[in-house]
């Protein structure tokens, strides 16, 4: 019952907040058309206007909000293209601060060895890795 009843206040309220901005914009309207006539024509002919042209201006405004919301298919891809290079870039950015931390990190229990001079014995050298190893 409390939804029904708010449901009616809140649409009461539209309707009466849709009403106010008709109204305001009517006003608005004439009150422009009173004052401004003369700028506007002033700006028709330097733009170069008919009224023939701003009727034809005001039907392609018409047909473009009309077909707005019909997404053309190539812009569904070229978006669709745009996220993943996004989401790329942003995977890209953690295997670098990854890659970064890994390379510039030095374990908490790592050992430098002095280089021996002379011949290497690579199998002491297994043998001790092995050795810090386990």
């Amino acid at each position: 019952m409390y939804i029904n009843l708010f449901f009616q206040q809140w649409d009461d309220e539209k309707y009466t907040n849709l009403g106010t901005m008709l109204f305001n914009n009517y006003t608005q309207a004439l009150n422009i058309i009173n004052t401004q006539t003369v700028a506007l024509a002033d700006a028709m002919k330097s733009l170069d206007l008919t009224v023939e042209d701003l009727r034809r201006l005001g039907e392609e405004e018409q047909k473009y909000f009309d077909t707005l919301s019909e997404e053309v298919p190539w812009d569904v891809h070229a978006m669709a293209y745009i996220e993943a290079l996004q989401e790329w870039c942003s995977v890209y950015a953690q295997l670098d601060a990854a890659s970064a931390t890994f390379l510039n990190s030095t374990p908490a229990n790592y050992q430098f060895v002095d280089l021996t001079s002379g011949p290497t014995s690579y199998s002491s050298d297994l043998l001790n890795t092995r050795k810090l190893e386990t």
